[in-house]
C-alpha cells in the first residue's frame, strides 16, 4: 500500500534528522508506526486473520501520543490541564472498552471516536491560536502539517468508524468500498509525518547555509 511505502520513506528520513523540537519522540513514533503497520499488523492478519487486538492497542498509543504532543506546544496552561486530564479518561475508558464492551477482537470504534473528537477539537483550538499569532510562520512548523494531516485522516475515516455496521448490514460490497476512504486518510496522514520532517530537514539545512 502506498501509506505503508511512504512511512518506510519517513523512517529513512527521519533517522537522518534524528529528532523534531516540537514533535518530541517523533522517531520513536514513526519507527512503532512502521512496526505495526509494515510488519506485525501484516503478520498477524495472515497468520491469524484478525489483527484488531493489535491496532486497539496501537490505537491508544497513537491518540495519546497526538495529545501529547499538542500539549507539548501548547501555552495555554488551562488548555495543557485539559489534554493531561483528557488522556487519563481516554487510557481508562479504553481499557474499559477492550475489557467489557467491544473486546479485543473488534476494532474498537467506539473510544476512537472518542479521542480522535477529543484530538480534533484540540486541534482546531490550537490552529486557531497559532494562525492567530503575530509574525508566526505557521507554514515552517512541522506541527502545523501533522495537525492537517490527522484532521484530513480522520474525516476520512469518521465514515467507517460511525457507521461502518449499518454499511454492512445494507451491503456488504458498500461498505468494502468505502474502505478506499481509510486507505486515503492513511496516505494523507503519513504524508503529514513526511512533510513536518522535511520541514525540520530544510529549517536546519538553511540555518547551516545549504541546502
Amino acid at each position: 500500500m502506498i501509506y505503508k511505502a511512504i512511512l518506510i520513506l519517513c523512517l529513512l528520513i527521519i533517522l537522518k534528522v534524528k529528532s523534531i523540537k516540537t514533535l518530541p519522540y517523533f522517531l520513536s513514533f514513526i519507527l512503532l508506526s512502521n512496526l505495526t503497520e509494515t510488519v506485525l499488523g501484516y503478520f498477524l492478519a495472515v497468520k491469524y486473520q484478525n489483527n484488531n487486538w493489535l491496532y486497539n492497542i496501537f490505537i491508544i498509543i497513537c491518540v495519546s501520543y497526538y495529545l501529547y504532543v499538542l500539549k507539548v506546544n501548547t501555552e495555554n496552561l488551562k488548555i495543557k490541564n485539559i489534554i493531561s486530564k483528557g488522556q487519563y479518561v481516554f487510557i481508562g475508558l479504553s481499557i474499559l472498552n477492550m475489557i467489557f464492551l467491544q473486546g479485543l477482537s473488534q476494532l474498537n470504534t467506539i473510544t476512537y471516536n472518542l479521542g480522535m473528537l477529543f484530538v480534533t477539537i484540540i486541534i482546531l483550538n490550537y490552529l486557531k491560536e497559532l494562525i492567530n499569532k503575530v509574525n508566526t510562520e505557521y507554514l515552517n512548523q512541522p506541527i502545523f502539517y501533522l495537525c492537517i494531516g490527522i484532521l484530513l485522516f480522520y474525516s476520512a475515516l469518521f465514515p467507517i468508524l460511525t457507521f461502518n455496521n449499518q454499511f454492512i448490514s445494507l451491503d456488504v460490497n458498500f461498505a468494502k468500498e468505502l474502505y478506499s476512504l481509510v486507505e486515503l486518510g492513511n496516505v494523507l496522514l503519513s504524508l503529514s509525518y513526511l512533510m513536518a520532517i522535511f520541514v525540520e530537514w530544510r529549517r536546519r539545512n538553511l540555518s547551516t547555509g545549504s541546502l
